[in-house]
């Protein structure tokens, strides 16, 4: 059997746990919706959720590969549901758009093991600035227009930061750095659209 991919293609800001309990879900105020948790379903609760064709909002917890939890243990030959990313790179690739670079600026870009996107990345110049940028939903950053000179960069996932990594960049030219957010699952909460490959 085929795995059954979805996506998530309006990640919300609301923050889950501010969000009023409702059995094993949340009610969101803002939106005066339920948010179903993916990881209290089954496998075939979710697809019946995803293929009942309404406008649902979930919180979906995903690992590696894309991955979504549910409710069920890992079984070898179970069927999985798997998180597409395509229709929400876009969202934030279009919202991240600026000026072409001035030809003495660089950049750093890399990706974020272990992240879904909705955390930043902080770069530190030698002088003290600090330029940020914010990781897609495909794991992917790039933090622009950076003056020429040594950074040191991190991922900001709360107290339990990892330490930074250092990069030199160089003017003109993009510096490549993946970073690791030593997380075994991210957390999305918005709209639940099944992919247009699933039968």
């Amino acid at each position: 059997m085929n795995d059954l991919r979805v996506s998530f293609p309006k990640p919300c800001s609301e923050k889950w746990d501010e969000m009023t309990p409702q059995g094993c879900n949340r009610h969101c105020e803002r939106c005066a919706t339920t948010i179903h948790d993916l990881a209290e379903l089954t496998f075939d609760e979710a697809e019946r959720l995803a293929r009942s064709g309404r406008d649902l909002c979930v919180r979906a917890q995903i690992g590696p590969g894309g991955i979504v939890k549910l409710k069920q243990g890992y079984h070898p030959n179970a069927r999985r549901l798997v998180a597409t990313f395509g229709a929400s790179v876009g969202i934030l690739a279009a919202s991240g758009q600026a000026a072409a670079a001035a030809p003495e600026l660089g950049a750093i870009k890399g990706e974020v093991v272990g992240s879904c996107g909705g955390i930043m990345v902080s770069a530190t110049a030698a002088d003290g600035r600090i330029y940020h940028a914010k990781v897609g939903p495909n794991g992917r950053y790039k933090v622009k227009r950076l003056p020429a000179g040594p950074y040191k960069v991190t991922t900001e996932v709360g107290p339990e930061s990892p330490e930074a990594s250092e990069v030199i960049v160089e003017a003109g030219r993009t510096a490549k750095l993946n970073l690791d957010n030593s997380i075994n699952y991210c957390v999305i909460v918005g709209m639940l659209k099944l992919d247009d490959s699933n039968g």
